[in-house]
């Protein structure tokens, strides 16, 4: 968060708000899940909740979209990531 002393404008920056999406998803307890793999640019990061959710967290640094295909347990998820985004996955950890 930057403020303008001067003018007391509040400026939100991008880690402001991908910091956001951690701390409301990720929360207490969460473990961190190896991930490979994953587009150029795109940074991937993914969790096991206390409450046995798969909590993935993708930022695309692309001036393009981003096509990242998400894999768990033999399910895939496909995704269209805009430019410049960061977006939250979540699901049940149990498998089929």
């Amino acid at each position: 968060v930057i403020i303008n002393r001067q003018t007391k404008q509040v400026t939100y920056t991008g880690t402001y708000y991908y910091l956001a999406h951690f701390s409301k998803f990720v929360r207490p307890g969460a473990v961190r899940v190896r991930v490979s793999g994953g587009p150029p640019d795109c940074r991937c990061v993914a969790f096991l909740a206390p409450d046995q959710q798969v909590v993935v967290q993708l930022l695309n640094h692309r001036q393009a979209p981003a096509t990242p295909q998400l894999e768990w347990r033999g399910r895939f998820l496909s995704l269209r990531l805009p430019p410049l985004s960061i977006t939250t996955c979540r699901w049940p950890a149990a498998g089929p």
